[in-house]
């Protein structure tokens, strides 16, 4: 996916996106519109809306709610524990996370902080970021 435009003022994004589900049939990559803050390009999320037709440039989502979907995987959970997200943490301090915690990191961590802990060799201060961005 890509953000085509983003006004920072109210946050009135135009993006193209990968779709893995849909209950409408595009011909391409479908266009996304609405106030979507904090949408990052990389990121899976689930749009809900109506679907419109621009005279200029066709049909679009016009958003209305959004939510990011948590990586599932473990390969998903590295790449995201990874990303530039997370300032500091490589894909070896990602591997050892999940290789500790396992394909449930992300969701144990936004429960219980407290389980980076149990990860060998990861300093409070990375554990701290870490649950803070999450």
């Amino acid at each position: 996916d890509a953000i085509l435009f983003q006004n920072t003022d109210n946050f009135y994004t135009v993006l193209k996106v990968d779709t893995i589900e849909s209950n409408e049939k595009f011909d391409s990559m479908p266009t996304v519109v609405g106030f979507l803050p904090n949408v990052v390009e990389g990121d899976v999320y689930t749009f809900k809306g109506q679907v419109v037709q621009h005279p200029r440039y066709g049909k679009q989502l016009k958003a209305e709610t959004f939510e990011k979907e948590l990586p599932q995987t473990k390969e998903a959970i590295i790449s995201y524990l990874s990303s530039d997200l997370f300032k500091g943490i490589g894909k070896k301090t990602a591997q050892n996370i999940v290789n500790t915690l396992g394909e449930n990191a992300i969701n144990d961590i936004l429960t219980r902080p407290e389980i980076l802990e149990s990860v060998p060799s990861l300093p409070k201060k990375k554990q701290k970021q870490i649950a803070d961005q999450i």
